[in-house]
């Protein structure tokens, strides 16, 4: 429950993040600034901000995993 909470709370941060991004127009050049403007070539739609949160996560867990792995293996 507590796990929940906190996830909750992160969203609201990263949805802030990405709504303060987009009304901004500046590109800093990271990561959440290439997934917010990228398009597909076939449908020109974007990612939604739901989406973005949901793959940056999953690429930090991976970044981490291979860290560690990285670090570990002899």
């Amino acid at each position: 429950m507590r796990y929940a909470a906190l996830q909750g709370d992160n969203s609201a941060d990263f949805y802030q993040l990405v709504k303060e991004r987009q009304e901004s127009g500046e590109d800093k050049g990271d990561l959440l600034d290439t997934m917010l403007r990228g398009r597909d070539p076939k449908t020109g739609t974007g990612l939604s901000p739901e989406n973005i949160r949901y793959q940056l996560v999953t690429f930090l867990i991976a970044g981490h995993e291979v860290s560690t792995l990285g670090v570990s293996h002899p």
